[in-house]
């Protein structure tokens, strides 16, 4: 199993506590690119107007790595550039 640290591009397991018991889950995100120390997480979606739950996997990913984590976005195929969320973006394909 992978541990945060340890990424790969499918997802990372985090601990979630929840009643007292530590339950292990899996954010997935779908593309994680490094640059600079630093990790970019990316969804790829086919919707041309993003909405701001397409946000919550880029999120949890950011909040689970402070100070590793940069900026997220949504990629899509229309045409807006639009914040879903602190720290993440739709962004049109065409913008890449």
């Amino acid at each position: 199993m992978t541990r945060p640290g340890n990424l790969d591009e499918v997802g990372y397991p985090y601990n979630n506590i929840a009643k007292g018991i530590i339950l292990f889950d899996i954010i997935a995100v779908d593309i994680v690119v490094a640059e600079g120390g630093r990790l970019i997480p990316l969804e790829v979606k086919l919707v041309a107007t993003p909405w701001p739950a397409m946000a919550r996997n880029l999120t949890a990913f950011q909040k689970d790595l402070p100070g590793l984590a940069r900026p997220g976005y949504v990629i899509h195929p229309g045409a807006v550039r639009l914040p879903l969320a602190p720290g993440v973006a739709a962004l049109p394909f065409r913008e890449l």
